[in-house]
């Protein structure tokens, strides 16, 4: 009894928890752009300088717009069953 209660202790439990995908969209997108990692910069041959956004970033604003576009056909489906015209 009391070597099963200094085991429940002192020992290490594994988690079994996975990471979730759930993040909101905005957080992450904002951020990226608040660490200054939403652009980098490339000279051209020419001199010129160019502000590129970065992949990670362009990916979050991605996801940012699927998230909104399917909460939009969702609202769209609900208005639907209501009979309320959503051409207006």
């Amino acid at each position: 009894m009391i070597m099963n209660n200094i085991q429940r202790q002192y020992s290490t439990k594994t988690s079994t928890k996975q990471p979730s995908n759930n993040k909101n969209p905005n957080r992450v997108a904002g951020g990226i752009k608040g660490a200054g990692a939403d652009h980098f910069i490339s000279l051209g041959e020419d001199g010129t300088q160019n502000k590129l956004p970065s992949y990670h970033y362009v990916q979050a604003l991605e996801r940012k717009i699927a998230l909104q576009q399917q909460r939009i056909n969702e609202i769209n489906k609900k208005m639907s069953r209501l009979g309320v015209d959503n051409n207006t």
